[in-house]
């Protein structure tokens, strides 16, 4: 009788231990873990932002106290680029060189609807992200949106600055183009 109480409460704590965590290989990088990253550090050291923006060729600059700043809203854009989701497992190209990996969407994938085209994290040797930039294109017959974007960190891990580029066409209307640069200072 023992022994198959035993065998019942080990099978209980087996099941219910929490599942294996996915190997290194089977992963991209965690665009998620890096924004909740850099967002708790902005909240809590404040820099300020010098933000630009260029709106079909006209321009405009204004710099923003750190209190002022909403930096989940500034940085809203990186949610776009969850190459972790499982619907992506196995659609991208992962080359490394040096310190350099680029995740690029596989030829056989191209007319999927997967918007992230390019995603490239470079490193510096102490193993700190040194930049991000991704290619992010969405098109339907009406609608075309192409977004290019960078982000630039500093050896102690603290995001410097970062640039969106967009055009975006809906059909029957002019294309626009967007620039943003933010420059934080510490």
């Amino acid at each position: 009788m023992n022994r198959a109480l035993l065998f019942i409460l080990t099978l209980s704590f087996l099941s219910c231990q929490a599942p294996k965590s996915r190997k290194a290989n089977d992963s991209y990088f965690a665009t998620d873990s890096l924004l909740v990253r850099q967002l708790t550090l902005l909240d809590s050291l404040r820099p300020s932002l010098e933000k630009s923006a260029v709106v079909d060729g006209e321009s405009e600059t204004a710099e923003l106290p750190g209190e002022k700043v909403d930096w989940k809203s500034e940085l809203d854009f990186l949610k776009q680029v969850n190459l972790n989701d499982p619907a992506l497992r196995g659609v991208y190209q992962v080359q490394t060189s040096g310190e350099t990996k680029t995740y690029t969407l596989k030829p056989e994938e191209q007319k999927a609807k997967f918007p992230v085209k390019r995603f490239v994290v470079t490193r510096y040797p102490s193993g700190v992200v040194k930049s991000v930039s991704a290619e992010v294109l969405e098109q339907s017959p009406l609608f075309f949106s192409k977004r290019d974007f960078s982000l630039e960190f500093g050896q102690n891990g603290k995001l410097q600055d970062y640039m969106i580029h967009q055009e975006q066409k809906v059909q029957g209307a002019d294309t626009v183009r967007v620039e943003l640069k933010g420059n934080l200072k510490y």
